[in-house]
Parts: C-alpha cells; structure tokens; sequence
C-alpha cells in the first residue's frame, strides 16, 4: 500500500463506524427486557418512561436485530477461533494408490449388499414386474 493511503486511512475513519444509534446506551437493557418476553411495545414505554428515548418500533426491532446478529456472528467468529484444528498433512508416501482406494469401495458396496430381498418385497413376483 503507497504511503499516501496509509496517512489518509489512519486520518480518515470511515463514515459507517462514525454513526451511532440513540438506543446503543441502553443496549443491555433493550436486551435483557427482549430476553425476559416483554414485547417491543413495552420496551418502548420503558424507554421513553425511564430513560426519555422515544424512537418509532422499526427503528427499535431493527436494533434488535441488527444488535443480536452482531452479537451471534462475534460469538461464532469467537467459537471458530478456538475450536480451529491444525491441518494436517499426509506425506504422499502414506496416500493410497487409486487402485487401493477403488478396491476398499468395491469392498465396501459388497459387504453392504442384501442377501436376501427386504420384507416388503416378500409378496412380489418379479415375473409380473417386468
């Protein structure tokens, strides 16, 4: 990256991370009344009641939802991380020819074959089938 970017990214913050909601200070109240059952009518008076917010009910499911996606995708990103395994390679000396690989396949499918017909076929004629 030229050093004219760089100087303008680290002066400049993008416009998006510059705006903040009105009911972000009263997120983990919002929540935890969401989480608890009170329904979007009741946050409502609570917040224009005891906080003196007043915001339309769209504005306050879309923080709802915008707020607990956010919080899902950090706990999944957070999940991955931790639960990440190393990868492992297998030296080609320990891979199995195509050869093996068809064989074990084939093994595989026969050992799984029927000997005898299932037991809903039991009264079937196979002369009248075909």
């Amino acid at each position: 990256m030229n050093k004219d970017l760089e100087d303008f990214l680290r002066e400049q913050a993008p416009e998006k991370s510059q705006k903040r909601s009105v009911l972000e200070p009263y997120c983990a109240d919002i929540l935890e009344l969401k989480k608890r059952g009170y329904s979007e009518s009741v946050i409502l008076q609570y917040l224009a009641e005891k906080k003196n917010v007043s915001v339309t009910r769209p504005t306050l499911n879309r923080f709802i939802r915008n707020t607990q996606k956010h919080l899902i995708e950090s706990h999944t990103t957070t999940n991955r991380a931790s639960q990440a395994k190393p990868t492992t390679f297998t030296p080609i000396s320990q891979t199995k020819t195509k050869q093996e690989t068809t064989k074990e396949i084939t093994f595989s499918v026969e050992k799984t074959k029927h000997s005898s017909p299932p037991s809903w076929a039991a009264g079937i004629n196979p002369e009248d089938v075909f």
